[in-house]
């Protein structure tokens, strides 16, 4: 395949009360999980760590790594990470994270 391909999704990451530091450190562990099996193209896993949490999309993650692997795609990358908490203090939570997936 010798053209130049985009292809954009998206999806939120965990939705979840964190009121202090330490569920902070958790939740961010789980969110990280998913994106290891992001950065390894492991679209399987994707669905499995995601399947015991609160995130909007794995579908939409899965439908993209497997996509890119039919593309020739060999790692995905983590561009940036991070919390609503991040953000504006403790309360409800959302984790966002982009990424690009190279070949």
């Amino acid at each position: 395949y010798n053209k130049d391909v985009i292809i954009v999704a998206s999806s939120d990451m965990q939705h979840e009360e964190v009121l202090n530091s330490k569920r902070l450190e958790k939740f961010k562990l789980k969110d990280h999980k998913v994106i290891d099996a992001f950065e390894a193209l492991n679209a399987e896993n994707v669905m499995n760590i995601a399947s015991n949490l609160s995130i909007c999309g794995p579908q939409t993650i899965t439908t993209l790594l497997l996509t890119c692997k039919k593309l020739d795609a060999n790692h995905g990358k983590l561009l940036k990470y991070y919390t609503s908490v991040d953000k504006e203090g403790f309360g409800y939570c959302v984790g966002y994270f982009s990424g690009i997936i190279l070949k």
